[in-house]
């Protein structure tokens, strides 16, 4: 696998784990929107994931390379 391929997927697995360690402050200003995230940082957010996208790549920014996750207060089934 190239290197930036695994470059790309190490830097998505610490926004995953970012994620999860801030879902409760997430929940307070994204709740039930998606979030686009990278660096460890929220970078766009909607309610709608296909104006999310969009918004995305207005501004240049590959959705593909970054994580892409709904943010909701309710609580996660299994």
């Amino acid at each position: 696998m190239p290197e930036h391929v695994i470059d790309l997927l190490n830097e998505v697995d610490a926004d995953l784990v970012w994620f999860k360690d801030n879902m409760d402050s997430l929940k307070v200003s994204y709740d039930g929107m998606f979030v686009a995230i990278s660096d460890r940082k929220v970078v766009d957010a909607n309610r709608d994931v296909e104006k999310l996208l969009k918004a995305l790549k207005s501004r240049n920014l590959n959705p593909g390379n970054m994580l892409i996750q709904f943010v909701s207060s309710l609580p996660t089934i299994y």
